[in-house]
């Protein structure tokens, strides 16, 4: 072979090697690679893919992977979906699950005042995991699951998505009192495990002196998110409750017999009223034994920080707020004011408190 042949041979073996490495870099996860969600779009190219994972630091290089695509044929096949691409993940690897659509994961959203029942029917709908067997995880947990949206893998066995909440919970709680202690809403009692770490029986003073517990505030939080969903309402109609408390009145909050019926009948008859059962609040008196629904993070501060207000009673204004009032003939008042609207063609949407409108 000739000096001319040999050198040849030399530069192509050097220029292989040199592709191959750099193509084994280029394929090589970043350095700071940490995983994470990726949406991908339907209807996405390779190459608007490939900028996306290269944006979000899941890959080295944009043209690397959209090469790899063509060059697979897959660019056409890539299927849309969320991702869960893990820390370090090669760009091979990452281009085979969106391929396959492996490591999808599921988009949830939790409304604030959902009971478990209704996210057990929501997780199993969305196939996450089997409606029952989260109900039975996480009815021990109601109220304590904090609702949001999450990203979860299907067919996760149900103790993962009520880990995630519950931690969640913690978080949102832990905020949520430290502000109110700030405030000076709450205040610690001495020789108690700090009440911010979301523990029920976690003890602490409200701002008139009374001593509560998390549950206490939980199921508080809960009833004001199932009475109303206008924020500026809801320190209000924490008053009511609790002034209410203070005096040895009962509740009567529907929702209370809703949940006691097993879910969230509309609208309720006075028969209704009568059931038998500790969250009937038209019958006990105190708050019920537990959480009704998950209180989003406005409820549990209000639940906390109920409003300056004597008010004793709301009743329905008929456009989705509430009219307060302290005495009962003031709220008698109200409560003809609505009926007069029902009469004018409004609809009814529920009975209202003492018995201002329960249909019989």
């Amino acid at each position: 072979m000739g000096r001319p042949a040999r050198l040849g041979g030399v530069l192509f073996i050097g220029l292989a090697s040199l592709v191959l490495v750099l193509s084994f870099w280029m394929n090589s996860p970043p350095g700071d690679s940490r995983g994470g969600l990726v949406e991908i779009p339907p209807g996405a190219s390779a190459r608007v893919i490939a900028l996306q994972l290269r944006a979000a630091g899941h890959v080295r290089s944009a043209g690397w992977l959209e090469f790899l695509a063509r060059s697979t044929r897959a660019d056409q096949k890539l299927k849309a979906g969320i991702y869960r691409i893990t820390a370090h993940q090669r760009a091979d690897r990452i281009l085979q699950a969106l391929l396959l659509g492996r490591g999808a994961t599921v988009r949830v959203t939790i409304p604030e005042g959902f009971a478990v029942r209704q996210m057990a029917e929501r997780l199993g709908s969305h196939r996450i995991c089997r409606a029952d067997e989260f109900l039975e995880e996480a009815t021990p947990w109601e109220g304590f699951l904090f609702p949001d949206t999450y990203f979860f893998d299907p067919g996760s066995p149900p103790s993962e998505p009520v880990r995630v909440l519950r931690e969640r919970f913690n978080v949102e709680w832990r905020n949520v009192f430290r502000s109110a202690l700030v405030a000076g809403s709450v205040r610690l009692l001495n020789g108690t495990s700090d009440p911010s770490n979301g523990l029920s029986e976690g003890r602490f003073l409200l701002a008139d002196g009374r001593r509560w517990t998390v549950r206490q505030a939980v199921v508080m939080a809960s009833l004001i998110e199932r009475e109303t969903s206008r924020g500026e309402e809801r320190e209000r109609v924490s008053a009511v409750f609790h002034n209410r408390l203070k005096k040895g009145m009962r509740l009567e909050c529907d929702p209370t017999v809703q949940y006691a019926l097993g879910g969230w009948k509309n609208p309720l008859y006075k028969k209704d009223l009568l059931v038998d059962s500790p969250y009937n609040t038209y019958r006990r008196h105190g708050l019920p034994p537990g959480p009704i629904a998950s209180p989003g993070r406005e409820s549990l501060a209000a639940a906390l920080a109920p409003a300056a207000t004597d008010a004793l009673y709301f009743v329905s204004d008929g456009a989705g707020g509430h009219i307060f009032s302290s005495t009962y003939e003031d709220h008698q008042r109200a409560v003809r004011s609505y009926r007069r609207g029902v009469k004018g063609g409004k609809k009814v949407s529920a009975c209202v408190a003492e018995h201002a409108f329960c249909l019989s």
